[in-house]
């Protein structure tokens, strides 16, 4: 009973939705468990919203996966053993999916930040060489002095 208040007070089923698009933009791997007789969620219902939603994607884009355990009913999945395995075993799996999204993930922002520190010291180092091209502007360029002054040996000798 203390469950049943607690939720009905704290529990604000529209606050706490999950829509396929929030799933989708947020990389949420996730996996949606109904039960064919439920008397409190309207299955049909959240079937053919995952069902349309991730048939506009392809398979790797999809954002839930749906499983419809039949001849069960609410909240049976955890009362009975076999249903029990099923569900753990999918729990089981969307975290280790989640756990290789995760490095991925990390993998990924490390590279971005490497390739972004480099290109800072690619353009630190650009920046060094404008600033130090424009003070030598002024100087001829080496074999330019060089011939100046072999020009100028073959005046001096009679």
């Amino acid at each position: 009973m203390h469950t049943n208040n607690a939720m009905l007070r704290q529990f604000s089923w529209s606050v706490n939705a999950l829509w396929p698009e929030d799933l989708k933009k947020n990389n949420i791997p996730t996996q949606i468990i109904l039960t064919e007789k439920d008397e409190i969620v309207p299955i049909k219902s959240v079937q053919d919203l995952f069902s349309s939603y991730n048939g506009k994607l392809n398979k790797l884009e999809q954002c839930a996966k749906v499983t419809l355990f039949e001849n069960a009913c609410h909240g049976q999945m955890f009362f009975e053993e076999s249903l029990r395995k099923e569900t753990v075993g999918m729990i089981l799996g969307i975290m280790d999916k989640s756990r290789k999204v995760s490095a991925l993930s990390d993998t990924i922002n490390r590279i971005k930040k490497e390739y972004h520190d480099l290109n800072e010291s690619v353009g630190e180092f650009w920046d060094q060489i404008a600033y130090i091209l424009p003070k030598r502007a002024n100087a001829q360029p080496p074999l330019q002095n060089m011939n100046n002054h072999i020009d100028d040996k073959k005046t001096l000798q009679p």
